[in-house]
């Protein structure tokens, strides 16, 4: 039977999912405290920040209301407001450095512990996982741990992160 799209799509979330709830755990009991804990004063930082962060919306909520009052016009809303978060970014880079610096490590945890678990997986059952199993797919043809890791660590993986990245330069 040939595998169309939606099929390749529900047997990649049934192996996937499982995969991604063991990696999520993980972070939840022993990385994520590991991760924090490497960066010095997390708390203290990640604390100001979220002061100082609200005290910035606070800002920007009254520079709105005097637009909407039309107290200002909308260049100047615009021009305020993009003083106030230069100054904000001024005055917070050591705590925004800190919690970018979890957020990337979090990122790069999560990202590498499940391709490794979801290769394993799969080189386990030799591509033949209990997704493919209940869609029906077959993966045939020469399977060996070499032709594993390019099918599903790097093009299933690697290369939709480059390709995703590529096009979207927000995310990366």
């Amino acid at each position: 039977m040939k595998a169309n799209l939606s099929r390749r799509i529900v047997s990649y979330m049934v192996d996937a999912l499982p995969i991604l709830f063991i990696v999520i755990t993980m972070h939840s009991l022993f990385v994520g405290t590991i991760i924090t804990d490497s960066i010095e004063n997390y708390d203290v930082l990640v604390a100001t920040y979220d002061a100082n962060t609200a005290i910035l919306a606070d800002d920007g909520v009254a520079l709105q209301e005097d637009l909407d009052a039309e107290l200002i016009t909308e260049d100047v809303y615009h021009e305020k407001y993009a003083e106030l978060y230069d100054q904000f970014i001024a005055d917070n880079e050591e705590e925004y450095g800190a919690v970018l610096r979890n957020f990337l490590m979090t990122l790069a945890y999560g990202f590498i512990t499940f391709v490794s678990i979801y290769f394993f997986y799969m080189l386990i059952l030799k591509g033949n996982s209990f997704g493919r199993r209940l869609m029906g797919i077959e993966l045939t043809g020469n399977v060996k741990w070499y032709t594993i890791f390019s099918r599903e660590v790097v093009w299933k993986h690697f290369f939709w992160v480059y390709i995703r990245c590529s096009t979207n330069r927000v995310l990366c």
